[in-house]
């Protein structure tokens, strides 16, 4: 019953279910073919080890993104909480929506690493072994985080739950990506850059002994062993500290749900605006100059109050806008160290291999999509017929309010943080043309999407079918995002090619801006 109120779906739960899986098999499909390719271990210990180092952190970072959820929904507040059910009975069907929602997630994930295992070993057992050893990090990682997560809700306060997550979600984003491109790294042609040279030094240096992926590796590795009683231990440590998890986390739930729960709704709660404190004189021009020129009109600022409100005072929101920042310069910080970050300019775009220049376009796009899809969704739905009570002119307006808002606490932010990272590398003068490049670009698909979706914030349900849609969604920057990539690598040759296509597409979401949101308010009213 769980799982049916969080999949169920006006849209069609069905569809957004197929799409999620598809979301998961483009990572469980490219991820272990990069590992596969630089495979340099015919025991397959070392595929496994960061096969499974990637299932954990994809599963991480999915657990962290729906923690409210698996924890305690507003849905199931409403509904389950006033019937007369023992705690024991919705422990125990919490306990097998999360493993059933676990289990549909992880098949797309996991099926197409163990193809890949099957042909290094050309074993049909093994590749077995290395699904079921798979399906075991991933639950174990699942479990040991909603422990961490459920413990730090009954021992913190209420409101400060939010505050951990992001960080731990924002960790965990930077981790993945440093992780995920140290992998890829050997495909720049760097030399002393592939998987192998990586995982010799960290084994030669026994470090990867303490990583858990290493131990549920140890299980797959073809091998010839002697029979002593470190091996059983070995071989017995990947599925006791599984079951360990599993019924740690049960029990602690078992124990303390009811005083989580009361904490936890109680937290739901929006307090009241505090005290607004003086700005500093720069940021109060900066606020002005937002409220009374950029923002046009009463409604404008309106819609753009209430989100800004909700993003300081709804940890749902500030997860969707903070962290997704995150993501393009984490990228661009790992290029930095890397030496991967060449001037853009002034040569053939393809000969220097530009795959961090092309990637954090695409990046930002990806990850302002996922934003907007996240702030539409709300602990208290239903809103809808509010904005459906206002005229035509007044909605177009609301519209262009939210647009402005992820110009302004997305799209603005991740810019100049990148224009900083490319001023340490490249010359002042392209990295300036290259951070407006991006914003532009990024502007441009901030105005056709939000003039094009349907939906608007805070209408949609939060679900766990709605809350990984988002996942699911970024079909659409990356068709926008090549052609983007196409018209850089042409316009790219030189400065003055670049800044004119910057200054083409600036008029372009102008005029966009002007006929979609402006032009058509006006005609209405």
């Amino acid at each position: 019953m769980l799982l049916k109120m969080e999949t169920r779906g006006r849209t069609g739960s069905g569809r957004k279910m197929l799409l999620l899986n598809l979301s998961f098999f483009i990572p469980g499909l490219f991820l272990p073919y990069i590992l596969f390719k630089q495979n340099a271990d015919p025991t397959g210990y070392q595929f496994a080890f960061a096969a499974f180092m990637f299932y954990s952190l994809i599963t991480a970072f999915t657990i962290l993104t729906e923690l409210d959820n698996l924890i305690t929904s507003k849905t199931e507040a409403e509904i389950i909480t006033v019937m007369p059910v023992d705690t024991s009975i919705l422990v125990n069907a919490k306990m097998y929506m999360l493993n059933r929602y676990l289990l549909l997630l992880t098949v797309p994930l996991l099926l197409p690493g163990s193809i890949y295992f099957y042909a290094i070993l050309r074993s049909v057992p093994r590749a077995l072994l290395f699904y079921i050893a798979a399906l075991m990090i991933c639950f174990f990682t699942a479990h040991i985080l909603l422990l961490l997560y459920t413990a730090a809700l009954k021992i913190f306060k209420a409101g400060s739950a939010g505050k951990y997550t992001l960080v731990f979600q924002s960790l965990m984003i930077l981790f993945l990506i440093f992780a995920y491109q140290f992998v890829s790294f050997g495909i720049t042609g760097k030399p002393g850059s592939t998987l192998n040279s990586y995982f010799s030094a960290l084994k030669a240096k026994g470090i990867i002994d303490y990583f858990p992926p290493a131990w549920f590796a140890f299980l797959t590795a073809r091998k010839q062993y002697l029979l002593e009683p470190a091996l059983i231990l070995k071989l017995s440590l990947p599925l006791v500290i599984s079951i360990s998890a599993y019924y740690s986390f049960k029990l602690f739930m078992l124990e303390n749900f009811a005083a989580i729960r009361d904490k936890y709704l109680n937290s739901l709660t929006i307090s009241g605006g505090k005290d607004l404190k003086k700005r500093f004189f720069i940021f109060q021009y900066i606020h002005d100059f937002i409220q009374n020129v950029y923002i046009r009109n009463y409604t404008e600022r309106a819609s753009f109050g209430l989100i800004r409100a909700m993003y300081y005072r709804d940890k749902t929101v500030r997860l969707a806008v903070v962290p997704m920042i995150l993501i393009p310069i984490g990228l661009a910080l790992f290029a930095l160290f890397t030496n991967q970050l060449p001037a853009p300019f002034g040569k053939n775009f393809l000969d220097i291999k530009p795959v961090f220049h092309i990637s954090l376009l695409l990046s930002l796009l990806v990850v302002l999509n996922t934003s907007i899809i996240s702030v539409k969704i709300s602990r208290y739905p239903g809103a809808e017929w509010v904005y459906d009570s206002y005229p035509v002119s007044s909605v177009r307006n609301f519209r262009s309010g939210f647009r402005k808002f992820f110009v302004v606490y997305l799209l603005i932010p991740t810019c100049i943080g990148l224009g900083i990272i490319f001023l340490i590398k490249i010359p002042a003068h392209q990295a300036l043309l290259h951070a407006v490049f991006i914003f532009v670009s990024a502007n441009l698909y901030n105005s056709v999407f939000n003039l094009l979706d349907r939906k608007f914030p805070f209408t949609l349900e939060n679900t766990l079918l709605n809350s990984v849609k988002k996942f699911s969604a970024i079909i659409y920057p990356f068709v926008f995002g090549t052609v983007l990539i196409l018209l850089q690598i042409f316009v790219y040759k030189n400065m003055l090619t670049a800044l004119i296509a910057a200054v083409v597409i600036l008029t372009l979401t102008f005029w966009i801006n002007y006929f979609g949101y402006s032009r058509k308010a006006e005609n209405a009213s």
